[in-house]
């Protein structure tokens, strides 16, 4: 396609020949992988899409193909109107790499396609031999690589590959070169003579050719998925480099500029391993405008048993296509359809999320909105341009929203407390705190009533061990382990004096089953009283287990059988009838008006 001078010849028309070649190449052979490696040489624009980058949005649309665009490369000494090159930068007093950052340094045409999988360059070597060096290190963005954001805020690129870097031998008015240490290794053509393999160039041009290589092999192993499974698991599989790990907001706001999400891994992309498991979706899935889907992922106890002592990492990548209109100057109207992803609230029933979820779409773009169950690093919202107050800005990075591409990917990171860690816990205030799941959750102050029945039920079970003798404690309002990184306070339990005697001096937590828990329900407990800790204690095994609920006027009393509690109702005057305390004498009534002030 380039001429004789590297450039597209000025009667060709792009869009025109993307849609010869996918005719040909899709239509007749299914050819789905098309690596593009030929960029504009100015930024692209801001306000509208180009009709090259429009060309690969609708043929995304209309065909299950997926293109992999090099992000466009800023020049080391040739100026154009819009593109300063690396001198002219220099030369101005914008160093590597705060010129990066610069409207100039923004992706080209057609890199800002909403379908393309955009590739920028990262260096894969440190050069130093003074007076000569690279201008980046290893695993730093290329100086000449393109950065984002793309048009309407969009993240571009996506990902990133080793393409090279530019050598210097001076910081104020330097000659580049490229020494082969920095060069990525090419396969040429032996046409007009020459080596087979080299490493003499740099440029995002040779980047995308290795993503492209790890899109084939997704192709490979998994035949019959939808290009947008790869694309996803492409960007899945990226994560940025270690040097990121100490940047404060700003600084991460500006290497996701410059890299997207960094560099994808043909592993991760491919397959799970023993630490990191990653889940899909099958086949394509069809969504309308106000329509959403709930998918449930239920992590098994023995992941978080072998994260114990580890930090989380948790990564949720959506990939999609919509029907492009390109005249609309808008990003919302650009798309006939424009979709995002939220993440429930801990313990929300599905139903009652995905009510919120449609509630939500139709609310204000002002509504505070919240996902509530983890820090996401990007969030759904970013600041806006005349914003100051993070008021209802949900990620760590306030300048960027994964909600703008239609592949959006975001991250992260549980520092789940082990039970050991939960044991030694003090945040300085007087907040009671369950382990569940790693995760600490706050327990609301009781009511008078419920201390009022807490209190007169400890009384009566304390003073029935005492009437029996028995080598038994009555405690109320501690702890009772019930898993691996789970705690639970109970108001009530009955233990034998052996499960605490070697625990006098820690905290009050029962390591072992009680003999029988009691529960009593306020408002904000119903769920967690009579679903959550009900498994709990049936897991654990605790052989007996009491509901009281002022509310509903009732007590429910569950007996252990065969791991399952078989539950029994007791209303009134109706006297419990306990296999733990077989001679207690209690009704329903003497608990409940326990609760009242006379």
């Amino acid at each position: 396609m380039l001429d004789a001078r590297n450039e597209l010849p000025k009667l060709l028309f792009p869009p025109e020949v993307l849609e010869e070649i996918v005719n040909i190449y899709y239509r007749q052979t299914r050819t789905r992988i098309y690596n593009h490696s030929i960029a504009g040489i100015s930024p692209c624009r801001t306000q509208s899409m180009t009709p090259w980058a429009a060309a690969i949005d609708k043929l995304s649309w209309e065909n299950d193909v997926l293109f992999i665009v090099a992000a466009g490369n800023i020049e080391a000494v040739r100026n154009f109107v819009t593109r300063p090159s690396i001198s002219a930068h220099i030369q101005a007093g914008r160093n590597y790499p705060e010129y990066l950052l610069q409207p100039s340094a923004r992706v080209a045409n057609p890199a800002q396609s909403f379908q393309a999988l955009t590739v920028g360059s990262v260096a894969h070597h440190t050069y130093s031999n003074p007076p000569l060096s690279s201008i980046a290190n290893k695993d730093y963005p290329s100086s000449f690589s393109c950065s984002g954001p793309g048009i309407w805020e969009t993240i571009k690129p996506e990902v990133v590959e080793y393409g090279g870097d530019y050598v210097i031998d001076s910081p104020t008015s330097p000659n580049f070169t490229t020494p082969e240490l920095v060069c990525p290794e090419l396969i040429r053509s032996t046409r007009d003579g020459g080596k087979t393999v080299s490493a003499d160039t740099v440029g995002t041009s040779f980047a995308a050719p290795k993503v492209t290589h790890i899109v084939a092999a997704l192709e490979a192993a998994f035949p019959e998925e939808s290009t947008l499974l790869y694309r996803a698991l492409i960007v899945q599989s990226a994560r940025l480099p270690a040097w990121t790990n100490s940047l404060d907001p700003k600084e991460l706001y500006h290497a996701i500029r410059t890299m997207g999400y960094e560099i994808p891994d043909i592993d991760r992309a491919l397959g799970n391993s023993p630490n990191r498991v990653t889940l899909t979706t099958r086949g394509l899935e069809h969504i309308k405008a106000r329509q959403a889907k709930v998918y449930q992922v239920k992590v098994p106890e023995n992941f978080l048993l072998q994260g114990e002592g580890f930090d989380i990492l948790i990564e949720i990548t959506l990939s999609y296509v919509a029907k492009p209109r390109r005249t609309r100057r808008n990003r919302r109207k650009y798309l006939s359809t424009w979709l995002d992803w939220t993440c429930s609230k801990r313990g929300e029933d599905p139903d009652r999320f995905l009510n919120r979820v449609l509630k939500d779409y139709d609310a204000p773009e002002e509504t505070e909105k919240d996902d509530g169950l983890f820090q996401w690093t990007l969030g759904k919202r970013k600041l806006g341009k005349d914003q100051t107050s993070p008021n209802g800005i949900d990620g760590i990075v306030k300048e960027l929203s994964r909600s703008t591409g239609t592949v959006q990917k975001d991250w992260a990171t549980e520092d789940l407390l082990s039970f050991e860690e939960y044991l030694n816990y003090d945040d300085g205030t007087d907040n009671r705190y369950e382990l569940v799941d790693g995760r600490l959750e706050l327990v609301n102050p009781p009511t008078f009533r419920h201390l009022l029945i807490t209190k007169y039920l400890e009384r009566s079970l304390d003073q029935e061990i005492s009437r029996l003798q028995l080598p038994w404690l009555c405690f109320r309002e501690a702890g009772i382990r019930t898993g691996w990184r789970k705690s639970r306070l109970a108001d009530v339990y009955v233990v034998t004096a052996e499960q605490v005697r070697e625990f006098l001096d820690q905290s009050a937590v029962c390591q072992t089953p009680p003999l029988l828990a009691v529960e009593v329900v306020s408002p904000e407990s119903v769920k967690r009283d009579y679903r959550y800790k009900r498994s709990e204690y049936a897991a654990l095994e605790i052989p007996e287990y009491w509901i009281v609920d002022p509310k509903e006027h009732q007590i429910t009393l569950l007996l252990l059988n065969e791991g399952l509690y078989e539950e029994t109702n007791f209303i009134v005057n109706q006297s419990l009838v306990s296999e733990t305390l077989t001679e207690l004498s209690l009704t329903v009534e003497q608990v409940l008006a326990a609760g009242s002030i006379q």
